[in-house]
């Protein structure tokens, strides 16, 4: 089921892409939808990645979105 998530983004310097911050309100976890994008698109280009975000509490990530 899709759900909608308000985000702030800035412009990046690329046509057509943003910048968006999961920062979940500063809270100590990320927010569901990095997990989702992280689980979902990234490791399946890059499995590594798929165990580090259950090894680290590491600085909130930043994700460049382009349109497509």
């Amino acid at each position: 089921m899709p759900r909608r998530t308000t985000l702030g983004w800035f412009t990046d310097d690329r046509p057509g892409s943003w910048i968006v911050v999961g920062s979940n309100g500063g809270a100590a976890a990320h927010p569901a939808w990095v997990i989702n994008l992280v689980r979902q698109k990234i490791v399946e280009l890059a499995p590594g990645y798929g165990k580090y975000t259950e090894q680290t509490d590491r600085v909130i990530p930043v994700i460049r979105l382009v349109r497509t």
